[in-house]
């Protein structure tokens, strides 16, 4: 059972995080984000993996 909530908070925590990612990476422009290297596509896909090659 413990592991289970412990399982829980992490989903949790990596959902709040990546919502929070998401929201900074939105209110971003189209001309920044080219200047970190981002296209509006890969907004999503960063906000939850990071940016690994």
């Amino acid at each position: 059972m413990l592991l289970f909530i412990v399982a829980a908070l992490q989903r949790l925590r990596r959902w709040q995080r990546y919502r929070r990612n998401l929201t900074t990476l939105l209110r971003l422009d189209d001309r920044t984000l080219r200047d970190i290297g981002l296209a509006r596509c890969e907004v999503h896909r960063v906000a939850w993996r990071g940016r690994r090659y």
